[in-house]
């Protein structure tokens, strides 16, 4: 670990050290010139190694940690879901208050002090409807970092060094507090809500704040427990069972430290490999072993004064040095995964964990994207049940509805690609128009929309290209797929057009028609068979029973006619994808 004076000043001088820059300091000081990687080498290598079976078992094997730690993020997970499940149920819409009701006066600008109590309504309505969201995603996070303390603290552990961990650390992090005002902002939505008269009414909202509260205190129980790993450790009893007398004399034999000073040391330990690969032209490889003991040789240092990594001499040092310190703890990576992930770090030992940690990556990123979705969502649905306009709306489907909603896109990407790409000035030009394959007028073409001479037919129009004009079908035929049900007869009749300006038919038992939102709230656009008449004279929810209930569906912005191709059929009691073929009725 030193050197001569003289050897350093030769080095300085044949690296062609810049004008200014300091000298090395003694042989006896710790710096990028002192630093000996061959004696740290081989004082590592006359260290004991330890088996980890003896005392831990499988708790510290990578794919065991990686597993265990995700399956219990899931776990938990679904303990704080139940408060995001009864949001989305009728609960949201009881215990929601409406803060439309503490609008102010309609002369008062919209940006004035003066409706701070509505403002105030919407933001802790909001942190109401999505700490349910924040809270499963604070709860993969939180095992990632307890992932990642544990498998440090069991390689220290075995190199004798047994980390020091603060089992309150949650009081010193703000994102920790963070999550605690995000929960009292919530609640205090509650202040907002005027309970009704009726005692029933009171009592299913004063029972509805309750069964959302035991689920997000159930999240900070979990919270308040797996903050620090100390909990999450191997036990005494279970570290002492398979070999009593070694697992004592490691524990004697151990250096104990606080995880506080292991990560000074660490910062200084980055900061010395980074110049020694800087100003020396040197790049090397380390394992574990070696990696320990370099920052037991820091920490020594440091204690004795003969440590210039971080050395304060001037006011600027000492300013930069506080800089470097905030820049540590609020800009920086988490600073047990930079010691595993350390680049020099190239033994079996992380390998293995690195490459076994790339699960909860993707585990990680998967849920980020899922938890990332249902908040734009929930924020929509939380709008609506406000009331608010309807040009607020996102036309995001259900988080459960999602694939199904894919796989719809998918079916259509092709039309809507070639609808798109056809208005471009330039593209349209090459993109062939589809040619209605029925010119006559006697049926429907195969794909819409589609040419008909000079005119554009769309869904369910026949095409008459001699006078170029598109018609639209006054009776069409329905082949029903599902043998278990029945919706009368095939042919369907045009009875009219509801507010949308859609066609809808009837066959004296069944009804087809058009709804762009069949619950009132969220639902997509479709075309539905159904045995009850629609409401005409109403935009939405045609059926009036607040809710998608029908014999058969499919998702469709086309107004024109109800499309041929895959349904939705209840049949059988269960929803099953059928082809349900349209045809325009013979006369």
């Amino acid at each position: 670990m030193s050197r001569s004076a003289g050897a350093n000043e030769a080095a300085a001088e044949e690296d062609g050290l810049a004008a200014g820059e300091s000298q090395p300091l003694l042989d006896s000081t710790l710096n990028s010139w002192s630093f000996d990687l061959e004696d740290l080498r081989r004082r590592a290598h006359g260290l004991e190694p330890l088996d980890d079976w003896r005392f831990v078992e499988q708790d510290n094997r990578p794919w065991f940690l990686v597993l265990s730690h995700a399956a219990r993020a899931v776990t938990h997970v679904t303990v704080v879901l139940g408060a995001y499940f009864f949001l989305h149920s009728v609960g949201g819409r009881s215990i929601t208050p409406h803060c439309i009701d503490w609008k102010a006066a309609g002369h008062v600008p919209r940006y004035s002090f003066q409706r701070w109590q509505e403002y105030t309504c919407y933001f802790t309505t909001a942190c109401f409807w999505t700490y349910p969201i924040v809270c499963p995603l604070a709860i993969v996070v939180l095992f990632w970092t307890n992932l990642l303390d544990k498998r440090l603290f069991y390689e220290c552990l075995f190199h004798k060094v047994f980390l020091q961990q603060h089992s309150m650390s949650y009081l010193t992090s703000w994102t920790f507090w963070l999550l605690l005002l995000h929960f009292v902002c919530g609640m205090s939505c509650v202040l907002f809500k005027d309970l009704q008269e009726d005692d029933l009414l009171r009592h299913e909202t004063v029972f509805g704040f309750f069964a959302y509260l035991s689920a997000c205190v159930a999240f900070l129980h979990v919270l308040f427990t797996n903050w620090s790993v100390n909990r999450l450790v191997v036990p005494l009893p279970m570290f002492v069972e398979n070999d009593l007398d070694g697992a004592m004399t490691l524990l004697k034999e151990c250096k104990f430290m606080r995880d506080v000073d292991f990560w000074r040391y660490f910062q200084t330990a980055e900061a010395l490999c980074e110049q020694v690969c800087l100003r020396r032209r040197m790049s090397f490889t380390m394992n574990t072993s070696e990696m320990i003991l370099l920052i037991l040789d820091i920490e020594e240092a440091l204690q004795e004064d003969r440590c210039s990594i971080f050395k304060t001499g001037s006011l600027v040092d000492k300013v930069c040095l506080h800089g470097r310190g905030f820049r540590e703890r609020h800009c920086r990576p988490y600073w047990v995964s930079r010691f595993l992930y350390f680049p020099a770090l190239q033994d079996t030992r992380s390998k293995s964990f690195r490459q076994w940690s790339r699960t909860y990556y993707a585990f990680m990123v998967l849920m980020c994207i899922l938890f990332g979705y249902t908040m734009v969502y929930t924020l929509n649905k939380m709008l609506l049940v406000q009331g608010a306009q309807p040009d607020w709306r996102l036309p995001l489907p259900a988080p459960h509805k999602v694939p199904g909603a894919l796989e719809d896109a998918a079916n259509d990407a092709p039309d809507m690609m070639r609808e798109g790409l056809g208005k471009l000035p330039q593209v349209g030009r090459l993109v062939t128009p589809v040619k209605c394959s029925l010119v006559d007028g006697s049926g429907f073409s195969s794909e819409y929309p589609c040419t008909c001479g000079s005119a554009t037919c769309l869904v369910n129009q026949a095409c008459g290209a001699i006078s170029s004009t598109c018609q639209p079908a006054d009776e069409i035929r329905v082949e029903w797929p599902c043998k278990g049900s029945d919706i009368g007869a095939p042919v369907f009749r045009k009875k009219g057009t509801t507010k949308s300006g859609a066609p809808y038919f009837g066959n004296g038992k069944t009804y087809l028609y058009y709804d762009p939102n069949c619950d009132g709230v969220d639902a997509t656009s479709r075309w539905i068979i159904n045995d009850i008449k629609p409401n005409i004279e109403v935009a939405s929810d045609l059926d009036k029973d607040a809710t998608c209930s029908y014999m058969a569906r499919t998702d469709s912005e086309a107004q024109s006619g109800p499309p041929s191709g895959k349904w939705k059929v209840a049949c059988d009691k269960t929803w099953k994808t059928m082809e349900v073929k349209i045809t325009m009725a013979k006369p």
